[in-house]
């Protein structure tokens, strides 16, 4: 099975804006059969299982980016500024904000 299509947009980002002098990096905009519902289709616990193993391989990886790495920047089609250091932030927070809104379900009394 290929890696997840967001886990390789972000290692490719990283890629390029570690490598190139002005990287240019576009939005992300989700597939017309994603929007479709494809993902509800897919193996969740097959899944659940490549996201843990990514996302350990690009922590390892993340880890070892000196401080210029983290800082280094990029132009962004949707955002004034943009770096490393902001991409990561920003997929921690969408992230973070899916574990929000799968405890909320979690937690609601009328859930059968």
């Amino acid at each position: 099975m290929a890696g997840s299509p967001v886990a390789a947009q972000f290692r490719a980002r990283l890629d390029l804006i570690l490598s190139e002098p002005t990287p240019f990096i576009k939005s992300i905009v989700n597939s017309p059969e994603d929007e479709a519902g494809a993902l509800l289709e897919i193996d969740l616990e097959e899944r659940l299982d490549q996201y843990a193993r990514e996302r350990s391989t690009l922590v390892e990886r993340l880890k070892k980016l000196s401080a210029d790495e983290w800082q280094k920047t990029a132009v962004h089609e949707a955002f004034d500024h943009y770096s490393v250091w902001i991409m990561f932030r920003h997929v921690l927070n969408h992230e973070m904000l899916h574990a929000y809104r799968i405890e909320e379900l979690l937690l609601k009394k009328d859930l059968d």
